[in-house]
């Protein structure tokens, strides 16, 4: 039978060199969803990501994964597949064949030649099956330690920074097999970030991270509207003069806006469907549009946001801004 509930975490608080690092988090990530914990570097998600590993112990509180404490039933850890996007973690002089054979042998995997070749048609890299991983690019070994991660079938999939010193081609590579996984509802997938745009296009549910303590867990939407009422783009116009400009500001769907330089403005828009109203004022009044861009807000601003929110509600945790 299968739990929903895969990871159940309750005021678990840890410690490290004397500092209180996590402060009596709780939250759950149910099976077929895409979680995200998105913070700075101080918000404690790189330690977080440890604990829900059960590699590292909380001083307090309890987590659940599979219904079942993990640091007390260890072999539950075979089904958690961990993927650190700035760790290097194959070993350089075997082959990327020998690498995955290494891994399965030590997760007990089955029938593990035919493992390993279903795990790179699925990813795409069966031609690297006998090269050496010395001899790919970082691209490719990113690709490589996925594929290291799925390789024993784990039920639970850690994403530390993913897409981290990584091209647009493979980032866009492994979001699709990474949708696909989540499509299965086999999988209870944590990402753990600092990149807004990352976790708005991928995420089920989105939790806050600062200081170690959540601020808010609420959908990708709910999350950027924290920092932005409304929806934000860039338009970049080669011919911006005056003329046009007090047009666009005098624009009943522009909620605001914000002069970038001579030809970049930036705008807020009650709903995003209203651009193509904007671009065709600015088309009438012969301005000619390079580009246009949607903005998503930067981790700063999301902060700022929800601790303005929290000041007016006057709470320490935004608890009722979960969803």
């Amino acid at each position: 039978m299968l739990v929903n509930k895969i990871i159940d975490a309750s005021n678990i608080t840890v410690f490290q060199n004397g500092s209180k690092i996590i402060d009596e988090l709780s939250f759950y990530v149910d099976r077929g969803e895409i979680f995200t914990f998105i913070g700075d570097k101080n918000s404690g998600k790189y330690l977080l990501m440890k604990v829900i590993a059960g590699v590292k112990k909380p001083a307090s509180g309890e987590i659940k994964v599979f219904g079942r404490d993990i640091n007390v039933i260890w072999y539950l850890r075979k089904r958690i597949g961990v993927i650190d996007g700035l760790a290097h973690d194959m070993y350089e002089e075997l082959t990327v064949y020998d690498n995955l054979k290494f891994y399965s042998e030590l997760y007990e995997v089955k029938e593990i030649d035919k493992r390993i070749r279903e795990v790179l048609n699925l990813l795409k890299i069966t031609n690297y099956i006998n090269k050496k991983v010395s001899q790919l690019d970082r691209n490719t070994k990113r690709l490589i330690s996925l594929a290291k991660v799925l390789i024993h079938e784990p039920e639970i999939i850690l994403l530390y920074e993913p897409l981290s010193e990584i091209d647009r081609t493979t980032s866009i590579h492994i979001l699709k097999i990474l949708k696909r996984l989540q499509e299965t509802g086999k999988y209870a997938m944590v990402l753990f970030t600092s990149d807004f745009k990352l976790a708005h296009k991928i995420s089920s549910r989105i939790a806050v991270l600062k200081d170690g303590k959540i601020l808010t867990i609420a959908s990708p939407d709910s999350v950027r509207s924290l920092a932005v009422n409304g929806y934000k783009f860039e338009i970049l116009i080669k011919n911006l003069d005056a003329t046009l400009l007090e047009e666009l500001k005098n624009n009943s769907y522009i909620k605001q806006l914000d002069i970038v330089d001579e030809k970049k403005i930036h705008i807020i828009l009650e709903d995003k469907n209203d651009l193509i109203n904007v671009t065709g004022s600015i088309a009438e009044h012969k301005g000619n549009i390079i580009y246009t861009k949607f903005l998503y807000p930067t981790l700063d601003e999301i902060y700022r946001g929800l601790l303005k929110k929290i000041s007016r509600i006057g709470g320490g945790q935004a608890d009722c801004l979960y969803s």
